[in-house]
């Protein structure tokens, strides 16, 4: 059922939604080098793309789904817990030391870079065991206790 969602909701969204003009406003903040591969569209669009030879993951937000503000403090909460050595898809800043961009355009979107994360996407087929759900649960824990101690921007 999922895959078939997924399937459904890439399917006519699957291209590039970004103009040639936004691509180099994108390049001028981080350098990106080859394709953007379309991955998926839910909440916000996700791409694949490179830079500094390793793939990295770009997510854009449309200005009316969240505002700015809310994405800058995701971010700051996310290299907090890279910080302290969660281990997330760490948001990369821009050469100017920001974490997300606006990008103007016929339609306008706010941009933001991260590292990919390590591991792998569970398989339907493969079966939940319960050290698997003891290991998740200590590092939502981590994640909660290391939390209680941060301090919004």
């Amino acid at each position: 059922m999922r895959s078939s969602w997924i399937n459904f909701l890439s399917g006519k969204l699957n291209e590039l939604v970004l103009s040639e003009q936004q691509i180099e406003i994108l390049k001028k903040h981080w350098r990106l080098e080859g394709e953007i591969k379309f991955h998926r569209r839910l909440a916000n669009i996700v791409y694949f793309t490179h830079m500094n030879g390793r793939e990295v993951v770009l997510r854009l937000t449309e200005p009316g789904h969240r505002k700015v503000q809310e994405i800058e403090s995701e971010l700051h909460w996310m290299s907090f817990l890279t910080a302290n050595e969660m281990r997330i898809a760490t948001p990369i800043p821009t050469n100017h030391a920001t974490f997300v961009i606006e990008i103007p355009g016929e339609k306008n979107y706010f941009a933001a870079l991260f590292e990919k994360a390590a591991g792998a996407f569970l398989k339907d087929e493969e079966a939940v065991e319960i050290e698997m759900i003891r290991q998740w649960g200590r590092y939502i824990g981590k994640m909660h206790r290391l939390t209680k101690s941060y301090k919004p921007p």
